[in-house]
């Protein structure tokens, strides 16, 4: 966070200790599923995406995509079992076996990686809550960089789609953005993506290219906080569905997968 703040990207960072941050404030609202889909909001956060993937930390020297590696290594510590009945049988009888999960992540990674995108350094969780909108100066800002890393390009905006359709007690995920939206606001992200890095002039085969990507890696943003809801349901003391949030998710993944894996 303290490389973003000197970039301008976020409030500087005061203090650290463990599992633990101070940072400065960042004046403005979060969003919610009305404001975010607001033409000026939305052409922000497009931007400012784009211009965090431009970031490349110091303190991170490998830049390649960090996605599987983290999920492979969550999956080995991911429950068995709980020690609450009617959680263990809502367990078993709705998540699949490790095996099988291993199989699908496989799958998963077999395809993202065919696609060719570069790796990024992305924030990975832009839930709305955790984008702040300052009307007065006309700007975004994202907070809570703890799951920050380099993963593929598409990941962020699949993964900002997702979050379309809130959390909490309604996740609605006929919220999710159909094509119609989707493609423009791809376009302002390629176009100022290829502003800041020197690029060429997008075309509709550019746009179409990141949509496909895009939502592929939207069904890896599901298996990865299906996979970190499991994971928190076991051993998180907050008071939350875990589970239902993980069921929520891997339902999700399910049922879009055949339709975004065919794209191309």
């Amino acid at each position: 966070m303290s490389e973003l703040a000197e970039a301008g990207m976020c409030p500087p960072v005061y203090a650290t200790f463990d599992n633990g941050l101070v940072y400065g404030f960042a004046p403005g609202v979060t969003l919610d599923e009305k404001t975010v889909r607001d033409e000026t909001i939305r052409k922000l956060i497009a931007k400012e995406m784009a211009r965090l993937h431009t970031v490349n930390p110091r303190h991170i020297p490998c830049r390649k995509s960090a996605l599987f590696d983290k999920l492979r290594e969550w999956l080995k510590i991911m429950p068995d079992s709980f020690s609450n009945p009617k959680m263990n049988e809502t367990f078993k009888e709705k998540i699949l076996m490790k095996e099988d999960l291993e199989k699908e992540l496989l799958e998963l990674e077999k395809c993202i990686e065919s696609l060719g995108y570069p790796a990024v350094f992305s924030h990975n969780d832009l839930l709305l809550k955790n984008i702040i909108y300052n009307k007065e100066e006309g700007k975004v800002t994202f907070i809570d960089q703890e799951y920050g890393m380099y993963n593929y390009q598409p990941f962020d905006i699949g993964n900002h789609f997702c979050e379309y359709a809130g959390i909490g007690d309604v996740t609605d995920y006929s919220l999710y953005p159909d094509k119609d939206y989707q493609l423009p606001w791809i376009r302002e992200y390629l176009q100022e993506w290829s502003r800041l890095t020197g690029g060429a002039e997008v075309t509709d085969a550019d746009v179409w290219k990141m949509y496909c990507g895009v939502n592929k890696c939207a069904l890896a943003a599901h298996f990865f906080w299906a996979i970190w809801g499991l994971i928190q349901a076991k051993y998180s003391a907050i008071d939350f569905d875990y589970l239902g949030y993980a069921i929520i998710r891997f339902d999700e993944y399910f049922a879009r997968k055949n339709e975004f894996l065919s794209l191309q």
